[in-house]
């Protein structure tokens, strides 16, 4: 009898577990979201003030290239947290493009700045989280410009 009354509280315990695994998957599309999705972190440093002492440039076209062509993976979701104050313009695009050729889906996540590149890679993304306290921001396009391009856009 005490056999019985012991399986049939193991039995009970099981359910249990199930039911807030189930729950725990209410409660945390997050973790839903994650677990079909790849993620690329492009959170660029700061120095002690908070200014940005790296930004987007051409070998983070190189990096991101290096990174999927290792990559076997079967998502066909991608998760980007971008934190930056911009960059190359040019490497930005090139970055999303590539990540286009193997990923269906990306949504940007911008826990506080994605401003001029950021906010071109932000563009190209299906989706785009953002908090209260993030940013995006114009591109500064003119500090790529050529001095000729900058003469022929001030005569007119």
């Amino acid at each position: 009898m005490a056999q019985k009354g012991k399986a049939k509280k193991q039995a009970t315990n099981r359910k249990k577990m199930k039911s807030k695994d189930k729950g725990e998957n209410k409660l945390s599309p997050l973790k839903s979201f994650l677990g079909k999705s790849d993620v690329l972190l492009m959170l660029y440093p700061k120095d002690i003030n908070g200014f940005f002492s790296k930004s987007i440039q051409p070998e983070d076209e190189i990096t991101v290239y290096e990174l999927l062509k290792e990559k076997n993976t079967e998502k066909k979701n991608l998760l980007i947290f971008l934190d930056t104050s911009g960059g190359n313009v040019y490497s930005a695009v090139k970055i999303m493009d590539t990540l286009r050729t193997r990923y269906r889906e990306i949504t940007i996540a911008v826990p506080q700045e994605a401003k001029s590149s950021g906010t071109m890679m932000c563009c190209g993304a299906d989706r785009i989280i953002m908090s209260p306290i993030s940013e995006l921001g114009p591109l500064l396009i003119s500090q790529w410009l050529t001095p000729m391009m900058k003469q022929r856009i001030y005569q007119h």
